[in-house]
This record gives C-alpha cells, structure tokens and sequence, in this order.
C-alpha cells in the first residue's frame, strides 16, 4: 500500500511538471514569434485599403487577408463606412450577393440590373460562351440586358432538354458619362484632357460565373456615379479585361475612364495616378508600428511590406518622370522611416530604390544601399557554398536570385559611374558563380 502511494504521488508529481514546464518551455521559446503587443498591421493594412476610397466607393477585394481586415475596421473601428467591400470570391454564393441589395452601414445597396432571384442558387451559376457572330463591341448594358432576358433566343437547348443562358459575345465597350464623371469626382482634375468616350475591352473567359456576374453588371447599372476601386486588378481580367484603366492610388486602384501611359502600365497592375498615390502614401496610410524593433513581424506583414515598396516604387518612377524630385525624396525617407533597413534586410526588390536614389541625386544613400545589399547577398552565397556540389543544388534558385542581383548591382552602379563600386559588385559575381551549376 505504501509503494502504490509513492506511486500515485510520484505520477502526481510528473503531471503538474509536465503541465507546468510544458507550457512554460513553449512560452519562453516561442514568446517573441507570438507576441503580438503594440503590432497593428493587421489592423492599419486593412485601413489602407480604405481609406483612399471616395466616398460610397465600391471596392473589389479577394479572399481573405485583404478582406477580414476591412470588415473588422468598419464594425469595430468605424473606418469608412460608407465604402461598400465587395468580396468577388464571396459573391460566388447567392447569399453573399442578396446583402449587396441592402444598405451596409452607411454605403447604400449595389446597383445591379440583374435582381436577386437571377442571383439565386441554380440560376446563372455557369453561363457559356456561344458565339452568335456579333463582329462590333456591344455596349455592356446591353449585354446585362441579355442576361437578364427571358426570351428564348438568350438561351440554348441542352441534349437532356433543358436550357441553359448563354451570353454571346466577348468584346465589351462601356461608354463614358463625362459629365457623371467630373460630377461624381471619378476622374481627378490632373487627368481629365486624357479621359476617353468608350472603353473597349475583352472577355477572355469562355464561362461567366456569378461572381463575374456581379462585377460586370455593377460596371454597366453604376453609370459613373459610384467610384469603383479593386485590392488587385489581376483577379478580373479574365472576366473584364479593365486593367489598362485601373490606377494605383497608394494602396488600390481606382476604375476610370482614361487609358494607361504605356510607360506607367503594367499588365494585371494597371497605371499609376502618380499625385493621388503621392498623397494617399504620405497623408493617409499608417503602417502597424513594424519599426519598432521590439516589434516581430509575420510572414503575412513581410507581403504587405513588399506590396509597400512596390507601390512607393511605381509612385516614385512616375514622380521621376514627372520631375517631382522633392516628392521622390519623401517616399524615399518614408520607406527608410517605415521600414529601416537596420531591421529589414534589403532583398532583389530594393535595387529599384537603389535606382532611384540616384535619380533624386543622392549618391551616399544609394552607395549604402548597394553596399549593404553586396553584404547580404554575398553572405547568403558564402552559406550555400559552403555546401557540397550535391547538395548545393537545393539552393540553386537561391543563387541564382543572389547572382542575378549583384548582376543588376553591377549594372546599376556601372551606369552612374560608381566605378569602385561596380568592380566590387563584379568580382563577388565572379568569385561565386563558380559555384554555380
């Protein structure tokens, strides 16, 4: 009896250490990775979206992670409520697409032509295209028009009997209300001499889904009155191949009727409003505090971080071109500020901001940077050279990233003779790619 009582004590014992050293050796190994005090990206990367929209916006989001965000800073904070988040992969389902005929907060209901009974479960879930040898552009509001037309020439007979809606034609023009649009604030007076009457455009898609759907019969019933913004303008070019007209203003990109410079454009990335993005960056964006070095930061900030500088990137090169040095250096020392390179470590995407440095005629601040990048990358090589031939070649892409950018920095340097600095560049390039397979 003695023996079985030491016993039970002694697995007594066991179970409280177990429940105590357990939990504590989990919280003080992993306590940075999950402390989460004075972080407000999440929260602040959501504002971002936000903020910039006009009043009574429309804003098309994707998934999730630029979408919880938003809902939890118009229920909780109470930001912008009057902008009406459309999430494209929620309105997929019938019950998502009925709310968007209801006021939301202050944003007042979708303008839609098509009603929620074309929007329910088994209506209009997968719609084909059926070529019916339409040569010219056929006005969006016409097309909604056939969609939502019970005449049976609008739909076509299936083997087992039943019919099936079509739509009949891919190429697209959505004609131009200029004056909705100056009325209505949808073109910002610094564009309006580029604005055009008709917007053209393809669907590429041979399936319309109900999310499509939405998006196209929203462009045809607004008729300019609502500013439309999307998170990401590549989710829709299947459906409407609008990119050319979207602009990036600080964190979206707005929908309006002026075709991009060629020079600004980049394909499923639109242009760029280079003043309105100035202004949205500078004036109306917060940032989550990432700075603080006490502060850790997350993959999912590491992608906002990066969707940052590529936006202040594509702000400033449309500065430069424009000869607005002074703006170019305040995006500049925003990045810095934001994000100090004493606890980001640069990687490839930070040669553009290398570039521009020496653009604005900041020689230091541009020979720092490339020394620093040298530093990182030339460390980064030595690690997986360090390896044997045989197991080198799991890093094969890391190298190849690394040797591509001392390439570039080589380059970069070249062209605005910083001849010491590109024969440094160039030798670390000539020392590693020996390793290279």
């Amino acid at each position: 009896k003695l023996m079985k009582g030491q016993e039970i004590v002694a697995v007594g014992i066991v179970g409280v250490l177990t429940l105590i050293l357990v939990p504590g050796i989990m919280a003080q190994q992993n306590w940075k990775s999950h402390d989460r005090s004075n972080k407000y990206a999440a929260r602040d990367f959501g504002q971002n979206y936000l903020v910039p929209c006009d009043n009574q916006a429309i804003l098309f989001t994707n998934g999730d992670n630029d979408t919880y965000p938003l809902w939890y800073n118009q229920e909780v904070e109470g930001v912008k409520t009057d902008v009406r988040d459309v999430n494209l992969e929620l309105s997929g389902g019938s019950w998502y697409v009925n709310q968007l005929f209801s006021k939301n907060y202050e944003s007042e209901p979708m303008p839609l032509t098509l009603n929620k009974e074309q929007y329910q479960q088994g209506t209009n879930d997968a719609i084909p295209y059926s070529d019916m040898g339409i040569k010219e552009y056929v006005d969006l509001r016409d097309f909604i028009g056939f969609i939502k037309s019970n005449d049976p020439r609008t739909f076509a007979t299936m083997e087992n009997g039943r019919t099936l809606k079509i739509f009949p034609t891919k190429k697209i023009k959505i004609a131009v209300d200029t004056a909705a649009c100056f009325r209505n604030g949808i073109v910002p007076a610094s564009m309006r001499k580029k604005m055009v009457d008709t917007i053209y455009y393809t669907i590429k898609a041979n399936v319309l889904y109900k999310n499509d759907l939405v998006l196209l019969d929203l462009l045809a019933t607004n008729n300019w009155k609502r500013p439309v913004y999307f998170s990401a303008p590549y989710t829709i070019s299947k459906c409407a191949d609008i990119d050319k007209y979207t602009f990036l203003e600080g964190w979206v990109y707005k929908f309006m009727p002026v075709k991009a410079d060629s020079i600004d454009y980049i394909n499923g990335m639109g242009g760029v409003d280079g003043y309105g993005s100035y202004d949205v960056l500078m004036n109306k964006c917060k940032w989550g505090n990432l700075a603080d070095p006490k502060v850790y930061v997350d993959p999912e900030s590491r992608t906002n971080i990066l969707r940052f500088k590529q936006n202040v990137m594509r702000t400033a090169s449309w500065l430069v071109r424009h000869n607005e040095k002074k703006k170019v250096i305040d995006l500049l020392d925003l990045n810095e500020k934001c994000f100090p390179y004493s606890k980001f470590i640069p990687e490839s995407y930070d040669l553009s901001f290398v570039e521009l440095y020496y653009q604005v005629g900041n020689i230091k601040k541009a020979n720092d940077l490339v020394e620093l990048m040298l530093k990182y990358y030339s460390q980064d090589l030595t690690y997986y050279n360090s390896f044997s031939s045989d197991r080198r070649v799991v890093f094969q892409e890391e190298m190849r990233n690394a040797l591509g950018v001392m390439q570039q920095l080589t380059t970069v340097t070249t062209n605005y003779k910083q001849k010491q600095l590109a024969a440094k560049a160039q030798a670390l390039f000539n020392q590693n790619i020996k390793y290279f397979q």
